[in-house]
């Protein structure tokens, strides 16, 4: 993900463990499953 959006992946990780710590993504085994679809949608508006 890191290089697709041109960043450092210690940036993706810290930005997904805080969409994590707020459930709007579920992290596991290399998965990243949207529980939250509406906050990530608030993020970006």
């Amino acid at each position: 993900i890191a290089t697709e959006l041109g960043s450092a992946r210690e940036v993706i990780s810290r930005i997904l463990g805080q969409f994590r710590d707020a459930g709007a993504v579920n992290l596991a085994r290399g998965r990243i499953r949207v529980e939250k679809p509406d906050y990530l949608r608030a993020m970006i508006n």
